[in-house]
C-alpha cells in the first residue's frame, strides 16, 4: 500500500467516524469530538503540516517551482486551525471588529492590518500565477487538479455551511433540533475534506510525468 492510498484510507476512515458520531454518540460525545482542539481539528492540522511538508520537498528537488509558496500557505491555514490569528489579541485579527476595538491600540491595530494584508496579497499573487495552468490542467481532466478544485470547492462549502444558521434566521426558518451541533459537524468535516484534498492533489501531483512541465502549475 503505498503512501497516497494511506492518506485516502485515512480520510475515508476519518469521515466514517465523524458521521458514526453525529448519528449514534450522545451529543456530550459528539461535542469532544468535534470541539476546538478536538481529533477532528488536529487531524486537519497534520494533514495541513503534511502537505506544506511535502510542497517544500517539491520545491527542494525542482518538482515544482511555487513549492515553497504552496508550503508557505498551507502552514499559514493551518496556523488558522490554530487559532493562531488570536493568540495575542483575543479576538481574531482577521475580523473587522478587532479593528474598532478599544481595548486594541492604534499601533497593534496598524501591525496586525499590514500582516493581514500581505498575507491576502501573497495568496492573491500565488493564485494569479497558477490560476491558468490549473483551469488547463482541469480541463484536461488532470487528477491532481481536480483534486485542488476539490479542495476548493470544499472551502466554499465550508463557508456556506458556517453562516447557514444567519441565512436560515435571514430567511425566517426557525432551528430544528440539535441543528448547532450537526452544522459543526459538517462544517469540521468539510473543512477536514479541504487539506485533505489539497494533500492528495500534491502526492498525484510528485507521480505524474516529471518530464513533461509545460502541463504543471509553475
Amino acid at each position: 500500500m503505498n503512501i497516497h492510498t494511506i492518506f485516502a484510507v485515512f480520510f475515508l476512515l476519518l469521515v466514517m467516524l465523524n458521521i458514526t458520531v453525529i448519528f449514534f454518540l450522545p451529543d456530550d460525545l459528539t461535542f469532544l469530538f468535534i470541539k476546538e482542539w478536538g481529533p477532528v481539528e488536529n487531524a486537519q492540522v497534520i494533514l495541513y503540516v503534511t502537505g506544506a511538508l511535502v510542497s517544500w520537498i517539491y520545491a527542494k528537488r525542482n518538482i515544482w517551482a511555487g513549492g515553497y509558496q504552496g508550503c508557505i500557505i498551507l502552514l499559514i491555514f493551518a496556523m488558522r486551525e490554530l487559532d493562531f490569528q488570536k493568540k495575542f489579541t483575543g479576538i481574531s485579527i482577521t475580523r473587522t471588529k478587532y479593528y474598532f476595538h478599544s481595548d486594541a491600540a492604534l499601533l497593534t491595530k496598524i501591525m496586525f492590518a499590514c500582516i493581514v494584508v500581505c498575507i491576502v496579497v501573497f495568496i492573491i499573487v500565488f493564485v494569479r500565477k497558477n490560476f491558468s495552468v490549473l483551469l488547463h490542467n482541469v480541463r484536461a481532466r488532470k487528477n491532481w487538479a481536480l483534486s485542488v478544485l476539490a479542495g476548493l470547492l470544499s472551502m466554499l462549502f465550508a463557508f456556506f455551511v458556517d453562516g447557514s444558521t444567519r441565512i436560515l434566521e435571514t430567511l425566517g426558518i426557525e432551528s430544528v433540533k440539535h441543528e448547532h451541533l450537526l452544522k459543526n459537524s459538517m462544517e469540521e468535516l468539510f473543512e477536514l475534506a479541504i487539506p485533505f484534498f489539497f494533500l492528495n492533489a500534491l502526492l498525484l501531483y510528485g507521480k505524474s510525468d516529471k518530464g513533461n512541465y509545460t502541463d504543471k502549475v509553475k
